[in-house]
């Protein structure tokens, strides 16, 4: 997919993402110099149009209104990874890299606002995809008999529409949604939806892109494509986040807003159809997608992410490509790679739950050869460039020479592109998440873990490191500190909570740096426990800029960008506590 269409594709997104400056970041009034009637002729016409919403997932730079440039900050080039990392447990921004950049210690302290850019460029992203693939759709549904290849690509619209709508529900509340491309809403300002539409929508999006979609792409040049198995990894990781929210997020009150825009009722009252329904589409991507309910086991970890990259466990990823003025993937090295602007890197927290942890030196804390026989072999992929004072305990990430990075992110420059580097197809859905959605669903539905649900955290466990290294969790060890690090601020009491935590443990250390983490903490519940406490035993009692985080109940949800709160006049609500 990387070079299909390529010319056209960048010029169309040009010409559709043109606004005027009066635009929202909705897309509502749309100019560019090509007439409806001009487009969605023919079958190439969507194939070209669908390139142009993939093209964008990682897309260097999008024109927006003012004759702005969204630049790396939007959607997977950047913006989507550091919002959902930034003030978690495992990732942080370096004191040295926040000082430049006002807008990420805004985040890492957990007191945005809603002129972030991130913020800003994050939101108005997702919509400019939304709304491309909005269009496509809409044409493609005034067709009396769509051939085939049209449909498939309404399916794979459908499965990009999803993912954009999920990314923004997770991170700002309920949203404006809509099915309407901005050509056939021009004038009308949306208000915001509830979660409980938005996820109608997402599950809907993504069930029939699952009755639609091929389980493969077996041809190199459309690698990158949704997939049948795509759409069900999302629908269960989508499916398991609405019940836990519902569960555990606590979202009551004002912060749920008038009409309940933030409100996960619904989803309390759907807990069991919801885990149900996580459980069931985990399931279909491991009987439909591979081999054998094993098969995660013959893929070693550090093969996932580059230089391996469209290997077997890779479910869907963005497809990052080089050779224009300045590379695409290559940002993401840049965020969090060695060598990066250290604008996010994992705590001392993270590198410190890897096992073996508590070593006195680099050696004995991080082996050499790292072997699975020696070492979690994620700790050997992920946490690169540690360095230890005197008395043994790790410098924390303040001076540059000190910092440490992610090493799955490691850059390198391209021969022929000698100012470039190279990019990293950026990962967003993978198998060993699928055990632990099953894990996890299959635990909420009989009230505690079952053998199963262990067996499947243990695969994953298992994948990584020998026994010795991480021995196979069961009822009589989930309390036994040297099989899983305690906690700070948590006392599980039932089988249920100890067993969630194991996950939610397991997740920072199988997904550290992918984006995913900020939502699995506030789903958790556990958010608020787990900044007051990281780092404490880690960097001495000395508060560092991630230790000055100030994590509220209304943190829960990013604020909406100001100037859609502006335009709207007052339709579009502000979120709570901003």
């Amino acid at each position: 997919m990387k070079n299909k269409l390529l010319n056209q594709v960048l010029l169309l997104t040009f010409l559709i993402l043109s606004v005027s400056c009066e635009t929202s970041f909705l897309d509502e009034k749309v100019t560019t110099s090509l007439s409806k009637d001009q487009l969605y002729k023919k079958t190439a016409d969507y194939e070209m149009a669908l390139m142009g919403v993939y093209d964008m997932l990682g897309a260097r730079s999008l024109p927006i209104m003012d004759g702005g440039i969204l630049n790396y900050l939007c959607n997977y080039n950047g913006g989507v990874p550091l919002l959902g990392e930034l003030a978690t447990d495992e990732m942080c921004s370096s004191a040295a890299g926040a000082s430049k950049q006002l807008f990420l210690e805004e985040l890492d302290k957990c007191k945005s606002t809603g002129q972030n850019t991130i913020v800003k460029s994050v939101y108005a992203g997702q919509y400019a995809m939304i709304n491309q693939a909005n269009a496509l759709i809409f044409n493609a549904d005034k067709l009396s008999e769509p051939n085939s290849a049209i449909k498939q690509y309404v399916a794979e619209a459908k499965f990009l529409r999803a993912l954009c709508y999920y990314n923004l529900v997770s991170l700002y509340g309920g949203v404006v949604c809509t099915t309407l491309p901005g050509s056939e809403r021009v004038g009308t300002v949306l208000p915001r939806s509830s979660t409980e539409k938005v996820y109608e929508q997402i599950f809907q999006d993504l069930k029939d892109a699952y009755a639609t979609l091929p389980k493969s792409f077996a041809v190199e040049k459309e690698f990158g494509r949704a997939t049948s198995v795509a759409a069900a990894a999302l629908l269960a990781r989508a499916s398991l986040t609405a019940a836990t929210m519902g569960k555990y997020a606590g979202i009551t009150g004002e912060l749920a807003l008038e009409g309940g825009i933030n409100s996960y009722e619904w989803a309390r009252n759907m807990e069991k159809e919801l885990f149900t329904q996580a459980k069931t589409y985990a399931d279909k991507v491991i009987k439909e997608g591979f081999s054998s309910e094993d098969a995660l086991l013959s893929m070693p970890y550090e093969q996932s992410f580059y230089p391996y990259e469209n290997t077997v466990e890779v479910i869907f990823d963005v497809q990052f490509q080089y050779g224009f003025s300045q590379s695409e993937g290559g940002w993401v090295g840049r965020i969090s790679g060695p060598d990066s602007w250290n604008w996010a890197i994992p705590t001392g927290n993270i590198a410190n739950t890897y096992m073996p942890f508590g070593g006195k030196t680099i050696g004995e804390n991080f082996p050499t050869p790292a072997t699975k026989a020696n070492c979690d072999m994620r700790k050997y992929k992920n946490i690169t460039s540690f360095k230890y004072k005197g008395n043994g305990t790790l410098w924390p990430p303040l001076a540059t020479d000190k910092t440490y990075n992610i090493g799955k992110y490691a850059v390198e420059k391209v021969k022929d592109y000698p100012n470039q580097e190279h990019p990293h197809n950026f990962v967003v859905l993978r198998l060993a998440e699928i055990y632990l959605i099953w894990a996890e669903a299959d635990a909420e539905l009989n009230n505690g873990p079952t053998v199963d649900a262990y067996r499947m955290i243990n695969y994953v466990r298992r994948r990584a490191a020998d026994a010795n290294i991480l021995p196979d969790l069961n009822r009589e060890n989930l309390d036994d500190p040297a099989v899983l690090k305690p906690i700070l601020g948590i006392t599980p009491q039932t089988e249920l909570e100890k067993f969630r935590l194991a996950l939610l443990q397991e997740r920072m250390l199988e997904f550290v740096g992918e984006g995913i983490r900020k939502v699995d903490m506030i789903r958790s519940g556990w958010s608020a426990e787990l900044l007051e406490n990281v780092n404490v035993s880690d960097y001495d009692e000395v508060k560092y800029l991630y230790m000055r985080r100030m994590f509220e109940e209304y943190s829960i949800f990013l604020p909406i960008p100001s100037r859609e709160v502006t335009i709207s006049n007052g339709i579009i609500i502000q979120n709570y506590g901003y």
